[in-house]
């Protein structure tokens, strides 16, 4: 593909994702008054406009591989990229993605993330923060939703060095859900604040749950040589 297309079909992707994510979620308004149930047809909406537009417009298909558990676990997912916060919404069903405090400030998509139960976490509160983290995953968890936590926290450009924060121990530790490991490569195609899109097939690489009973080391040591490995090898 030549550079003048390939920067032509990135200029129409994210002109398409900026004016829809705004309309959509303006005309999803009414749906809020619903509850959850409404703000989850809205998020959903919205993923399925992401991540197909990235396909039809972009060239960035997509392919699953391993088991997607069904109803409540926690996914522990590499971040690389945008697409991986839409994704959850459609390959899996009710998903709860924990989220950074910053995301408040995005009128109207704020109002979807809360209403439709997402749990946000204040980075800079510390030992609190960690608390009400457990408290909510618990109550979703109990509800049969799967949680979506990326455990370094944010974007990573793909082949940096791993960085995984001690959070999703404490969810391991607390509760009895499955830790699911999720390998990708989305950031080869859709990098980190990289305006070139490129087409290719992002690979979502469900992995066997992490065992019970580890101590903290050894728990988040299993978790990121196991999503490290496998990402290189996409």
């Amino acid at each position: 593909m030549s550079k003048s297309i390939l920067f032509l079909r990135s200029v129409l992707f994210n002109l398409f994702i900026r004016i829809v994510t705004h309309l959509l979620y303006v005309l999803f308004a009414p749906l809020l008054f619903i509850g959850r149930k409404g703000a989850l047809i809205g998020c959903v909406g919205w993923a399925y406009s992401v991540v197909y537009s990235a396909k039809y417009i972009a060239g960035i298909d997509f392919e699953v591989r391993g088991k997607i558990p069904e109803g409540a676990a926690i996914f522990a997912c590499k971040h690389q990229s945008a697409w991986e916060t839409a994704i959850f919404y459609v390959i899996t069903k009710r998903p709860v993605y924990i989220y950074k405090k910053e995301l408040l400030w995005l009128p109207f998509f704020n109002l979807f993330m809360v209403i439709s139960g997402n749990i946000m976490v204040d980075r800079q509160a510390g030992a609190s923060t960690l608390k009400n983290l457990v408290r909510k995953a618990k109550i979703r968890l109990s509800e049969g939703r799967p949680l979506v936590l990326f455990p370094e926290g944010t974007r990573k450009a793909f082949g940096a060095a791993p960085d995984y924060k001690p959070g999703i121990a404490a969810l391991y530790n607390a509760t009895d859900a499955d830790v699911i490991p999720i390998a990708l490569n989305s950031g080869k195609f859709w990098g980190r604040n990289e305006f070139l899109k490129k087409p290719g097939k992002i690979i979502v690489h469900f992995l066997p749950p992490i065992e019970k009973g580890l101590s903290k080391k050894e728990f988040m040591h299993r978790l990121e040589t196991t999503i490290e490995s496998a990402c290189a090898e996409l």
